[in-house]
């Protein structure tokens, strides 16, 4: 024997002598029998019998007579009567009764439990002639061998731990507290299934109906506390609903708690449905609370204890109870036994010198079995039998009495049939059958019952489990009684358990048949939030976060969008972001589409001058071929700025960054080397003269511009090539979508894009420092005073771009990008062509080789000695050139 085992058998020995010991200290001055609260009849084996069969009264008396607790002892008697009758079973045997009631007081059974186990020699009983005045004789009788209740767990618990010490077995028919099922109480019983079936038929059912939460009322004690703790673990492992508060009854003084119970689940309108894990007058004190505070539209599910009772749904007040559920262990019919009961007449009642049929006969009938009685209440009728009002007396627990009756009876059968055999290791069954023995023999009976197939595990429940679902509805209307309909069943062993016939449901009153009701502690979340739970049943509904939706109602969680979606406003879906890039067909796209087609026929308008004054001294002047090519390039420069407005693909990144490039160095080339051919030819800088020898021809201009646009045109095929531009999405998150062209990746890149700068600002560097030099020479020559003025412009465009391109991500980039391209090829437009046209145009008397020569002469004049050979020299040069060209 291990040491937890040792040490439980020495607690329940302590238990019981504990107990044993404060039971004869209170109990010995009363142990004489009180008649009216025993039935006695002697057999070779006696059966103890412990049942209610009045409810509680007032102080030390008993109330109003239990019906029900009358028909199970009645159960028990015609059970005995029927194995006695039973020539296979028990065979010369025969068996006895001592059944007490205890009024539904556990003090008082625990005092009718001593009474029945005391070892003294001498018990009451009555006379077989008993008289009208009760008279007793004190005659032997043998202990009891086993005790069949009692009726409910609170009493079972102290029952079972005081018979232990007999030791007696004792085997319940009703009493299902889990806690029975504990090794303390190895010596009990029971033919009914304890309540961890029970809580998960109540389990089943609420999940059934999608019920998340719910509240519990319960009994203070084993019956109450067990049942409800059963039901709250099986809420914690299941996760589909919670019991939202418990609530238990005190046994004594009760009345106002069950006020504020009521109270308190009247005041959460949420939950709509109750488990009432009640028994007895405190059941019915609660229904009746319920009534009073019109706790209407709630739905109760009663336990087992309250749903077997007759009393609680006849009653017409409990108006509460409307369309409300109940479960029972499964109501087996026992045909032979409804028999019985019809039969019994007064006179026979009275024979069998059982006193609560005559107390049964006098409150339903106002008469009396005894008619030799003096009283005032007249004989019964001799043809008077239960033929109506049987249901007041049988309730589903019947069977399970004579099941209990019948287990004892195989027992005591296996013990008696054991003895016969001689052997040695049989129990004795002289003077009498030892409680032990049967305890011991209890645990292999195996027999086919009123309730199925009886065999007891080793915790001593039943092996099977099965229930009833009762509905309680009105037949007519309000003020009648309610009745039982059974409309479902839960089976352990079947799958699915629990099956119900919903078209036999009605919710709420027959005049009021509501839809399933509900039962939750916060409405479920609207599309757009998401619950926050507060406790595992209860959440509060709190707008999803940013950048997150939920799209259907109750939803646990919100979905985050995807990177290139935003919620929309009530966070319901996720819609596309905006890609805010400019195009073509907004306003601002219009706008730059305009202002460039402007630009676009200015340009034209230049060319085809250009073209129709081809030899006149002022277009000669300027270079007609560099000034061609760069109308070419402030061409390219006003397409660049329409580009800028298409949605960028990989293509027109290649594109726009390539030309943008290549058309700002083909620019600054041809006005630099503009700059540098007229300051060597009217010889302002020593050092751009040193360059003369390429401007002296045609074919020398071209390989020149060739060679320096070569450079550039290099350095962008590499970029182009290692590390070219891409196209990127570059996304604001639950704002914009901004696409655009990245000019690099890598450091490469950035080397190769750095340098394509770095050249053609050198070259545009370079080209403003001579054009500066070179602002005082003739106007029809000053070429370069105006190309000054377009690379100030090209240069503070540059300082204007850069900054914001690289470093802000939005459609103003886009509009930043536009605008200064568009300043440089207007102020290229302008600055370069403005003047030209204007004399071309406007001036036709200054595009002359005679006001050229003027010119000249006069910046020749204004000159110093030093510089008047050089002048002269250079006039004759400029001459020669012009005269070339005619």
């Amino acid at each position: 024997m291990n040491c937890t085992s040792w040490n439980r058998k020495v607690g329940v020995s302590l238990l019981g002598i504990l107990t044993v010991f404060h039971v004869s200290v209170l109990f010995l001055p009363f142990a004489s029998c009180n008649l009216e609260r025993r039935a006695y009849k002697d057999g070779h084996v006696i059966l103890g019998g412990l049942f209610n069969l009045h409810f509680a009264g007032t102080e030390d008396h008993c109330g109003d007579l239990f019906t029900m607790g009358l028909g199970h002892a009645e159960a028990m008697i015609f059970a005995i009567e029927s194995v006695n009758e039973n020539p296979r079973l028990l065979s010369n045997v025969t068996l006895g009764y001592d059944i007490r009631d205890y009024c539904e007081r556990t003090a008082l059974a625990m005092k009718t439990t001593y009474d029945l186990v005391r070892s003294s020699d001498q018990n009451c009983m009555p006379s077989t002639n008993l008289s009208s005045t009760g008279n007793v004789t004190v005659v032997t009788s043998k202990p009891i061998s086993a005790l069949v209740g009692p009726y409910n767990s609170g009493s079972a618990v102290l029952v079972g731990s005081l018979l232990q010490v007999a030791p007696i077995p004792a085997i319940s028919p009703t009493a299902t507290s889990v806690e029975l099922s504990s090794p303390l109480y190895n010596d009990f019983f029971r033919t009914v299934p304890p309540d961890n079936w029970q809580a998960q038929v109540m389990a089943d059912i609420i999940e059934h109906f999608n019920w998340t939460y719910v509240a519990a009322v319960g009994v203070d004690d084993s019956y109450g506390r067990n049942g409800i703790w059963a039901l709250e673990q099986e809420s914690y492992d299941r996760k589909s609903f919670c019991v939202a508060f418990s609530e238990f009854i005190p046994r004594l003084k009760f009345q106002e708690k069950i006020k504020q119970t009521v109270s308190r689940i009247k005041a959460k309108s949420s939950i709509g449905v109750i488990i009432v894990w009640l028994s007895g007058g405190k059941g019915r004190a609660f229904l009746n609370a319920a009534t009073d505070q019109n706790l209407q539209g709630r739905t109760f599910i009663l336990s087992d204890a309250l749903t077997a009772e007759e009393a609680v749904f006849l009653d017409p007040r409990f108006t509460v109870l409307d369309g409300s559920l109940g479960i029972q262990p499964r109501d087996y019919q026992d045909p032979a036994f409804e028999e019985h009961l019809k039969r019994i007449t007064p006179e026979k009642s009275f024979e069998r010198g059982m006193m609560w049929w005559e107390e049964f006969w006098s409150s339903h009938f106002n008469c009396s079995g005894n008619k030799s009685s003096d009283s005032d209440i007249p004989a019964c009728e001799a043809n008077l039998t239960l033929n109506n009002i049987v249901t007041k007396i049988r309730s589903s627990f019947v069977s399970y009495v004579i099941d209990a009756v019948y287990a004892l009876a195989y027992a005591v059968d296996s013990i008696y049939n054991c003895s016969t055999t001689n052997d040695a290791d049989c129990p004795s069954v002289k003077p009498f059958v030892k409680g032990s023995d049967v305890q011991k023999s209890l645990r292999n009976v195996s027999f086919p019952g009123v309730t199925g197939r009886i065999r007891f595990d080793s915790s001593g429940d039943p092996l099977s489990a099965s229930y009833d679902i009762i509905s309680f509805q009105r037949v007519s209307t309000i003020g009648t009684p309610h009745r039982k309909v059974l409309v479902g069943c839960w089976d352990k062993e079947t799958t699915p358990k629990l099956r119900l016939n919903e078209s036999s449901l009605h919710w709420g009153s027959l005049l009021n048949n509501l839809s399933v009701p509900a039962s939750f502690c916060a409405r479920e979340c609207s599309p757009g939030t998401m619950k926050s739970p507060t406790t595992p049943c209860c959440w509060e509904c709190i707008t999803c976060p940013q950048g997150t939706i939920s799209a259907g109602n109750g939803s646990s969680s919100c979905t985050e969008c995807q990177p290139e979606t935003k919620p929309n406003d009530k966070r319901t879906e996720c819609e596309d972001l905006t890609v805010i890039n400019i195009s073509l067909m907004s306003p601002t796209g219009v706008s730059i589409i305009s202002i460039t087609s402007i630009g676009v026929l200015f340009l034209l308008l230049t060319l085809s001058v250009y073209v129709k004054f081809y030899n006149t001294p002022v277009v000669k002047a300027s270079s007609r071929e560099m000034s061609f090519l760069l109308l070419f390039g402030i061409m390219t420069l006003f397409s660049l700025a329409v580009l800028e407005l298409v949605e960028p693909s990989q293509a027109l990144c290649y594109i726009v960054y390539a030309g943008r490039y290549f058309a700002l160095n083909l620019c600054v080339t041809v006005l630099f080397l503009k700059t540098m051919r007229i300051t060597s030819v009217f010889q302002v800088d020593k050092v751009a003269e040193l360059f003369t020898p390429c401007f002296k021809t045609i074919q020398r201009q071209t390989m020149t511009i060739i060679f320096m646009n070569s450079v550039a045109l290099s350095l962008i095929a590499l970029w182009m090539m290692f590390d070219p531009p891409r196209r990127e999405k570059l996304i604001r998150p639950d704002e914009y979508i901004f696409l655009v062209c990245k000019p690099f990746r890598f450091n490469t890149g950035f080397s190769l894009f750095l340098a394509v700068c770095s050249y053609t600002s050198t070259v545009a560097l370079l080209c403003t420092y001579y054009a500066f030099k070179a602002r005082d020479i003739p106007e029809n020559f000053n070429e370069t005073k105006y190309i000054g003025f377009s690379m100030y412009i090209l240069l503070l465009s540059s300082i204007a771009y850069y900054p914001v391109v690289f470093n802000f991500e939005s459609w103003y980039v886009t509009l930043v990008a536009c605008s200064t391209t568009l300043v440089t090829s207007f102020g290229l437009l302008i600055c370069m062509y403005g003047p030209k046209m204007y004399i071309v145009v406007l001036q036709p008397q200054r595009n002359t080789l005679e006001s050229v020569r003027s010119q000249v002469s006069q910046y020749s004049f204004h000159k110093s000695r030093s510089q008047i050979w050089a002048a002269s020299t250079s006039v004759g040069s400029l001459s020669n050139v012009l005269n070339k060209s005619t």
